[in-house]
């Protein structure tokens, strides 16, 4: 008779410690690419061994963590071939709170007012999350009253008044992992008498 022996499941590209940021985009990868080796069919799991900041899930060969809240955990995965045999590795999960602002305080601006203009830092701020934090195009919900406009290099919000009314401006930014932070500054412009 013959015997066939095949080579255990091992782990092949390990996965490397990971940051995520509370509400922003979770991490994903694909086991196939981590573990090599066994007899197919070869099934995967995921546990969280220490620590409450993530949970972590497999959908068919997909491994994916989410930040929960911040703090540090360890993921445990494993692939299991179909003798049974298994092989885990761990990695950390360090997650971030969640980007924080701190707004402009809602305003009143004449048609024919100069446009207000607010500094990066001093007027308004954005802070926490996961690395730089980008600063996102603001929007206007009613811009027949006003506009807003986000100017990169000098760091300067400009908001103008077009029309009598009340309008709201929010701006946002978004840290390294796609967590979002936001205000809403509400603008009423007056009509010249």
């Amino acid at each position: 008779f013959l015997v066939s022996v095949s080579e255990a499941t091992s782990v092949s590209g390990p996965i490397v410690d990971q940051t995520l940021s509370v509400g922003g985009t979770a991490f994903t990868t694909d086991l196939t690419d981590v573990f090599a080796n066994g007899v197919e069919p070869v099934g995967y799991a995921s546990a969280v061994t220490a620590g409450t900041s993530v949970t972590a899930s497999v959908e068919g060969n997909v491994l994916t963590v989410t930040a929960e809240e911040a703090g540090v955990s360890t993921v445990e995965y494993t692939a299991t071939d179909v003798n049974g045999v298994s092989t885990s590795d761990t990695f950390e999960v360090t997650v971030n709170a969640a980007p924080t602002a701190t707004g402009i305080a809602d305003f009143v601006i004449d048609v024919i007012d100069p446009a207000g203009v607010f500094t990066l830092g001093a007027d308004f701020s954005f802070a926490g999350g996961t690395g730089a934090l980008t600063v996102n195009d603001p929007t206007v919900d009613d811009a027949t009253v006003a506009s807003a406009t986000w100017d990169v290099g000098a760091g300067t919000l400009t908001i103008d008044g077009l029309a009598a009314g009340v309008a709201n401006v929010t701006v946002s930014a978004t840290d390294a992992n796609g967590s979002t932070a936001s205000f809403t500054t509400q603008v009423t412009v007056t009509a010249v008498t």
